[in-house]
């Protein structure tokens, strides 16, 4: 049954085109339908033929022995485990967590697509090519065989983002709670998303409610993630005795100083307590086990000769705690310690981390989406017994398809990223003009995507290293986007101004 805030919404938008409701909307899109239902189908089958396996790899087992065991918390978000839980009730086929990927990816980027169209229109001699470049993009689909909160995080932030475009354009109070549930849901699968309230925040400001809803709304997202992460907290020191929220983010923020540490001088001194004084003994000690200059990465984490691994040896081996709740403890020495050497030079996590890091940004890692299953890797007896596989060896159909398909796709996400920044440069003088008359509306669009696009960048180059796995999302609104600020742009100046004051719903109360 169609909701009745579908049906009824006969708000005027920006774009005349579409004066009707969103469903009559897509009712006259029968043929972009057919044909997404069409190349759904038929794409679906192709990646089964190709890739008849879903993709593994170390993070996949992790999540099924979450899933399996029903632990409540682990090292990361235990929100695909809970994802992979309920896809199991239904069937605990392999293919069919790929085929809810799937279709979540196909649903979120159709959303995306067509709610801009309706709300903003895109310009119609490039709609088509818009529409195919991000239904039949090969990076998304392939993701959606991948055993991972990968695709499921992208298809999420994607129908997350596009409601907050309704949210600026439109006055739909259930437009509010879906975007707060679906904001949850991205943080519940990845941290990464700690900082959307701000984003939805930023939508609230511009949406043209009144301020009584605005402040619901703001109360509401920004509720919601703090409900949530001192529950996190709570269910963490229960069955711990550690109060923390993430116990990732210690061992990474100490990870990201060490790649640069020999380039700076620590003052132990100045360190805060004790503890973070044994851990900069243990790293002065222990740095140049691992240490490479310009390095970017992760081995800090990982590495076993690391000094972060070696300091939680310690720990274990001189406490009563076991390893999960001493990995868990360490970690809010760590962040103490990493976030102290930032303090003392706050130019050098920048200059030596970020600044690299924005390199893998502009040209990100392909790292193991390059590796379909072809190191024949033998199946965990926990991925084994909640898939039903009746093999103990992964395979592969085409063993280097996936990789020569993912091979251009670092220069084309550079591109894509080039292409966004230098039309956001070509589009601040207009923004800025527009803001300034009675044109608020079309400025909106504009400040937002840089708010979103610039935030989503800043918070990936400060927290973790980048990998084109982590960027997917922008192949859906990195490539919408870009067009309909285009759109804007061309829009001549006193149409847009005359359309504002009768059409734009941010002067409706």
């Amino acid at each position: 049954m169609i909701p009745n805030w579908i049906l009824n919404n006969n708000e005027p938008f920006k774009n005349p085109e579409y004066e009707n409701s969103f469903f009559k909307y897509l009712v006259a899109q029968k043929r972009a339908l057919l044909i997404s239902f069409t190349a759904a189908v038929t794409l679906f089958a192709v990646l089964k033929f190709c890739f008849p396996i879903p993709d593994f790899f170390v993070d996949s087992y992790t999540y099924v022995a979450d899933a399996l065991y029903e632990r409540p918390l682990n090292y990361r978000p235990i929100g695909y485990a809970d994802f992979l839980s309920l896809t199991h009730i239904i069937s605990s086929n392999a293919n069919f967590t790929v085929l809810i990927q799937y279709i979540l990816f196909f649903t979120s980027t159709l959303f995306c697509f067509f709610s801009t169209d309706y709300l903003y229109g895109f310009p119609k001699k490039i709609r088509s090519v818009v529409f195919y470049l991000v239904i039949l993009n090969p990076i998304l689909i392939l993701q959606t065989n991948l055993i991972s909160s990968d695709s499921l995080f992208c298809s999420l932030t994607v129908t997350w983002f596009t409601l907050c475009l309704w949210i600026i354009r439109t006055n739909n109070l259930p437009v509010i709670i879906m975007q707060v549930i679906f904001l949850l849901m991205c943080f519940h699968i990845r941290y990464v998303a700690a900082f959307y309230p701000i984003v939805a925040i930023a939508a609230f400001l511009f949406s043209g409610r009144k301020l009584f809803y605005k402040t619901i709304g703001i109360i509401l997202s920004l509720g919601i993630i703090y409900s949530y992460v001192e529950r996190q907290k709570e269910l963490t020191e229960s069955k711990t005795h550690v109060r923390i929220f993430s116990g990732f983010s210690g061992w990474q923020i100490a990870n990201n100083v060490l790649c640069y540490y020999k380039e700076i001088t620590v003052d132990s001194e100045k360190l805060p307590t004790e503890e973070t004084k044994i851990i900069d003994r243990i790293v002065k000690k222990k740095i140049d086990n691992v240490y490479e200059p310009s390095y970017v990465g992760t081995k800090y984490i990982w590495d076993k000769d690391s000094p972060l691994k070696f300091y939680l040896s310690v720990r274990v081996q001189h406490t009563n705690y076991n390893y999960f709740d001493e990995w868990l403890w360490s970690s809010i020495q760590l962040s103490d310690y990493g976030w102290s050497i930032i303090r003392q030079h706050p130019y050098a996590y920048i200059r030596y981390f970020m600044a690299p890091n924005f390199k893998n940004y502009l040209l990100p890692d392909r790292e193991i989406l390059v590796n379909y299953n072809n190191d024949d890797p033998p199946l965990p007896a926990e991925t084994k017994l909640w898939f039903d596989f009746q093999f103990d060896h992964l395979f592969c159909r085409f063993e280097n398809l996936q990789k020569d398909i993912i091979y251009f796709y670092p220069v084309l996400s550079c591109l894509l990223n080039l292409a966004n920044i230098l039309i956001i440069i070509v589009s601040l003088p207009w923004s800025i003009k527009t803001w300034r008359t009675s044109n608020k509306g079309s400025g909106k669009i504009f400040f937002f995507w840089c708010f979103f696009y610039f935030g989503y960048m800043l918070f990936c180059l400060f927290s973790t290293v980048v990998l084109l796995r982590y960027l997917d999302l922008l192949f859906v609104i990195g490539i919408i986007m870009p067009f309909i600020l285009l759109k804007q742009i061309k829009r001549p100046a006193k149409q847009a101004i005359d359309a504002s004051a009768t059409n734009d719903p941010a002067n409706v109360e």
